[in-house]
């Protein structure tokens, strides 16, 4: 039969699908068990729990609706682990808003407490310093100028409430260090530029005089 141009074409028959039970389906339903009897064990169980496989067995087959899954146990609850930090914190605010006195920072064995006023009111003035003004007003001084910030500020506000250790009596080429928590001043050594190597200086002598110059502003 011949069809014009201008004629429909003509429609197929809607094709119905059908949806068909997965072959692990079928193999499972195949395999089940025809009774209770077929199950080993079973008679080990209790009587509710029979009775639950049982119904999970018609359930299977398509005959039952599937039981509800059991509650499992509640879960205990742990406490939390807090570090040694936090219950060192937690303890000190305790302590704080108990009314018991708050331990303050202990202040340096060789400094009187005018001297500790004295550094750290100018710690207070330095506050607002940038690393680059530190630098420059340390090196104006002679003193090392490298070193985080907080250090350099602890640095300068020695040397203004203190005064600026003077050059080793023994080899003249670096100012004394001093430390605050002996009292002792020590030669830090030097680079000699003649033989481009590092040399240690034991330096001051014992008993010698140590005096402190005034700090030189920027």
């Amino acid at each position: 039969m011949l069809w014009s141009i201008t004629s429909p074409l003509p429609r197929a028959a809607p094709r119905l699908f059908v949806p068909r039970p997965l072959p692990g389906v079928q193999r499972f339903k195949k395999h089940l068990p025809a009774d209770l009897a077929g199950i080993d064990g079973l008679a080990a169980l209790r009587q509710e729990d029979r009775e639950a496989v049982e119904q999970l067995l018609l359930a299977c087959r398509g005959e039952a609706e599937v039981p509800a899954a059991p509650a499992g146990p509640e879960p205990e609850e742990t406490p939390a682990k807090g570090s040694k930090k936090r219950k060192a914190k937690e303890g000190g605010a305790d302590e704080s808003a108990g009314g018991a006195p708050v331990k303050a920072p202990k202040a340096s064995p060789v400094l009187t407490a005018e001297q500790s006023a004295a550094v750290a009111e100018a710690k207070a003035k330095l506050a607002g310093k940038n690393a680059a003004w530190l630098g420059a007003a340390l090196a104006k001084n002679g003193m090392p100028k490298s070193g985080r910030k907080d250090e350099l500020v602890d640095r300068v506000a020695e040397c203004l409430a203190l005064g600026v250790p003077p050059e080793c009596s023994q080899c003249g080429k670096r100012k004394l260090s001093w430390s605050r928590a002996t009292g002792k001043y020590s030669c830090p050594g030097y680079f000699d530029d003649e033989t481009k190597a590092f040399k240690r200086c034991k330096g001051p002598a014992d008993g010698a005089e140590v005096r402190r110059t005034p700090w030189e502003e920027l």
